[in-house]
């Protein structure tokens, strides 16, 4: 599970635009693009608090970070913002 929110949360951060430092500003708390990185890369996982609000900065359920999604499956529109599948 960790790894599958390590790699979800890198890719919902790039799908976003944003480089590690961006979020980690964006987030508004004591953590840094050094925390941002150690959850990337499954080292640290982070708290739910933080993960709720990167869900929210990200636009995405929590949910989404937690579910496996195939890179590789054919009309994979995972990138897309949770608002925008709700359109």
């Amino acid at each position: 599970m960790k790894a599958t929110v390590a790699a979800n949360l890198a890719r919902a951060r790039q799908a976003a635009g944003l480089t590690q430092r961006e979020l980690a500003l964006a987030l508004g708390t004591k953590t840094d693009s050094s925390s941002i990185s150690r959850w990337e890369c499954g080292q640290v996982f982070p708290t739910i608090e933080n993960l709720a609000r990167v869900a929210e900065i990200l636009e995405r359920d929590v949910a989404w970070f937690y579910t496996p999604h195939d890179d590789d499956e054919p009309g994979d529109d995972d990138d897309e913002p949770s608002h925008a599948l709700a359109a």
